[in-house]
């Protein structure tokens, strides 16, 4: 069967009623889709935003931090502001797009998203986490939710020199032996859109790769040689507006030397944007424990705890914590 794209959106977003298939003939490389249910998590920014901080500020006033705060007599809130902080009109480089995003994507990959509020009561005070408090309190004890002696990391954050700038790689053929990887497994990846300074990751569960001896998009094809084209088709279940239609050809020239034969390989893409690295964490098979590594006024069993409840069948009972 063979995909492709008529058309592109915002730097390779992928419009679902132009997918076109057996719109040129392909070989098929990869088609994945994974066996596990992601869950959208908002990615928490550090910036202030005073008019809708509840919805986007972890150290907000009535949120999950200040009513732990309140229920168990820490400081949270205070702990968040001094370390994971950026004012409404700081300068510094990263003011835009700092925050959790990579918290979020994990939990997205890992964890269900909290399903109901929940009543927890601590020496006789009782407070009430709705499923945005709980989410909160899920990314600051995100660290210690995973198993810290298994990773997979692919790529290279952020990859620069003085002369290229922004470096083309991965390039199509690297990406593909990524995602080869990644898709081996059942479990959703992470995946870094933006091959810049800036690092926005999302999650993914769906792949097609395909390989084509035409591209359709407007590009300059090598004179010489063989070129073969890859279309990536990557997409979130939980971020339908991050899916990603990728085009790249691989070039091939074969050249005489006094060694013989060589084959010299040129890459490019040809899509404005592509993927800057994917990874991957896993789930602890136990509890969640000790004080989380993000914010320690936290106690990350404390939050598995009243996570748990949340998508229990018991979530209408008080949760009381000794």
């Amino acid at each position: 069967m063979g995909s492709g794209c008529a058309k592109l959106y915002n730097n390779n977003k992928l419009n679902v009623d132009d997918t076109i298939s057996n719109i040129i003939s392909s070989n098929e490389l990869i088609n994945w889709k994974s066996n596990n249910q992601l869950y959208k998590y908002h990615w928490w920014p550090m910036k202030e935003i005073k008019n809708t901080s509840y919805l986007n500020n972890l150290y907000c006033n009535d949120g999950g931090l200040d009513k732990y705060d309140k229920i168990f007599n820490t400081n949270s809130k205070e702990y968040q502001m001094i370390h994971h902080f950026r004012s409404h009109d700081s300068n510094e480089c990263d003011a835009d797009w700092a925050g959790f995003c990579d918290k979020a994507t994990i939990l997205s990959c890992l964890y269900e998203y909290p399903k109901n509020a929940v009543f927890v009561c601590v020496n006789n005070n009782i407070n009430i986490f709705n499923v945005r408090d709980i989410e909160m309190l899920m990314i600051i004890a995100t660290n210690n939710s995973i198993k810290h002696n298994m990773s997979i990391f692919l790529g290279e954050r952020n990859r620069f020199n003085t002369i290229n700038k922004y470096e083309q790689e991965p390039y199509p053929s690297a990406l593909l032996d990524m995602l080869k990887i990644m898709c081996a497994s059942n479990e959703p990846f992470a995946m870094d859109i933006d091959s810049g300074s800036a690092v926005w990751n999302y999650s993914y569960n769906k792949v097609t790769v395909t390989e084509h001896d035409e591209c359709l998009l407007e590009h300059t094809k090598p004179t010489y040689g063989k070129t073969k084209y890859l279309n990536f088709i990557i997409n979130s279940d939980a971020y339908p507006t991050k899916n990603q239609c990728l085009w790249g050809y691989i070039n091939t020239v074969e050249c005489s030397s006094n060694d013989g034969n060589i084959l010299r390989k040129r890459e490019q893409w040809i899509t404005k944007t592509h993927p800057d690295f994917i990874w991957k964490h896993f789930a602890k098979d136990t509890a969640w424990e000790g004080k989380c590594e993000i914010n320690p006024e936290i106690d990350a069993g404390i939050v598995y705890k009243i996570w748990k409840h949340s998508i229990s069948d018991k979530y209408q009972e008080i949760l009381t914590i000794e």
